[in-house]
């Protein structure tokens, strides 16, 4: 967890935002199935959830309730700025900065996306005050430009010539406690003034007693809306993040109502540990299989782009269904499988019979499902959702043929054992009879069954040490209403 408090004002009107056609409140802007401040929402809590305080003003109530609709796990304060109408930054800030100076505190905009790697970089403990300074890209008439010397940060502002601007001020500042409390002082003589003060040019009059050092970073880490027409590099930026994090979900939309369905079926309980019984010593990796074969596309998918998942035995299709790409990146793909999709089954006489969905039709009828597959595991984390009311209800573990991408999606194969995690954390071996009876009947070779047996006991392993490799915020992910049943 980042050791630090973090202050995001939004209480500003967003002028040039409504001028330019926007109908909403800057913050909440779409970009994609987040906005931007929901988007940082989301990277904090990747990153711990640290204590939030937000400023608010301009439609207070709907930019309160957004972030509280997606459950923040930290302490979150709202703060009111009732004088939002005749006051700026340097006044929020110091609304906001009341009772912090503890610790220090990252500074933020409500309309600045962020990248995780930024937020890490600001958040290092140094003895200075830290800005994130963009020496990349071209000035434009709205940027806040930022003037160094020997390291230090000398002058900010929007009228800075481009000949002595050493590049753009991203507004994302880190500062020390100490800093802290000068500034809110300076900030809170700031009401009543004319014209108001913002938060930079308040900053600007005092750096000559501070020392404020440039933290490097590039135009795909962060990006600020202030016009509608800054969203498409807000979607870049997201997709770009979503692609390269490592485990945890993007921020999700508001949930949509659950369908109905019949829930998955109920796994019997079996006595051992936590709920569950040792199966093998822990390995890291399993032998390879020949489940499958496939060229690896030519790029990762984007965000909703639809791909195949084939189940392959005996060199072919034994089961295909359509999913969503939630994330695709090197060491993680999620995907989405929506209740109602069509499934489709392989002909002709497989060693191991018909798939078992095949005798529930050609439809996918539980809830709604996340797969979270990982290169060279023997085995995918399902996330399990209640077939009432849409709650989450646990993680499902099916063990399987590491996944192999191919031209149109990736292929595996289902090992039959399977393991059913609890939200409160006990497990339940599924299938364990069936995984038996085919390693028997010699559905798969001695050291197939030995290789499952000991992915199985790698993850009770860490589960009973209460540390499963996936991100829990995978609970609370939604997805976007607009992802129907795909044919």
């Amino acid at each position: 967890m980042l050791d630090l408090d973090v202050l995001i004002l939004a209480a500003g009107r967003g002028s040039r935002f409504a001028a330019g056609g926007g109908d909403v409140h800057k913050a909440l802007a779409p970009v994609h199935d987040t906005t931007p401040l929901l988007w940082t929402v989301e990277v904090l809590r990747q990153l711990g959830a640290p204590p939030l305080t937000v400023v608010v003003g301009h439609r207070s109530a709907e930019v309160r309730a957004a972030v509280s609709a997606v459950g923040y796990p930290g302490p979150v304060r709202f703060v009111d700025n009732t004088d939002w109408r005749t006051t700026d930054s340097a006044y929020s800030f110091a609304l906001g900065a009341a009772g912090l100076g503890a610790r220090p505190v990252l500074l933020t905009y409500a309309d600045v996306l962020v990248s995780p790697a930024l937020v890490r970089r600001m958040a290092v403990d140094r003895d200075a005050d830290l800005f994130a300074l963009d020496r990349t890209r071209p000035f434009s008439a709205w940027d806040m430009r930022a003037e160094t010397r020997a390291g230090r940060l000398t002058r900010l502002g929007k009228d800075l010539p481009e000949e002595i601007s050493t590049g753009e001020a991203a507004c994302v500042f880190r500062f020390r406690p100490g800093t802290v409390r000068r500034l809110a002082e300076l900030g809170r003589a700031t009401l009543g003034a004319v014209p108001a003060v913002q938060f930079e040019r308040m900053l600007t009059g005092v750096l000559d007693e501070l020392a404020v050092e440039p933290v490097d970073c590039l135009d795909g880490e962060w990006c600020e809306v202030d016009v509608p027409g800054d969203l498409p590099a807000a979607q870049r930026l997201v997709d770009q993040v979503r692609r390269s994090a490592p485990t945890a979900p993007p921020a999700p939309p508001p949930a949509p109502s659950a369908p109905p369905a019949a829930p998955p079926v109920p796994p019997a309980p079996v006595a051992g540990r936590s709920g569950g019984a040792p199966v093998a010593a822990v390995v890291d990796r399993l032998p390879p299989t020949e489940a499958s074969t496939g060229n690896p596309p030519p790029r990762p998918a984007a965000f909703g782009e639809v791909i195949e998942h084939r189940e392959v035995l005996d060199g072919r299709t034994w089961c295909a269904y359509p999913v969503r790409v939630i994330v695709d990146q090197p060491d993680l793909l999620a995907v989405h499988l929506a209740q109602g999709t069509r499934i489709r089954f392989g002909s002709g006489p497989f060693r191991w019979g018909p798939h078992p969905w095949q005798k529930l039709g050609d439809r996918w009828l539980s809830p709604d499902v996340v797969q979270l597959h990982r290169p060279g595991d023997h085995h995918a984390v399902w996330v399990l959702r209640d077939p009432t009311h849409g709650d989450f209800a646990g993680w499902y573990v099916n063990f399987q043929a590491p996944f192999l991408r191919t031209v149109t999606g990736f292929d595996t194969l289902d090992y039959i054992l399977d393991l059913v995690v609890l939200p409160s954390g006990r497990y339940q071996w599924k299938d364990q009879d069936n995984f038996a009876t085919a390693v028997h009947r010699g559905d798969m070779t001695a050291d197939e069954a030995s290789a499952v047996r000991r992915e199985a006991d790698r993850i009770a392993a860490q589960l009973d040490g209460g540390e499963p490799w996936w991100h829990s915020s995978w609970a609370r992910w939604r997805a976007p209403s607009t992802w129907r049943p795909i044919e």
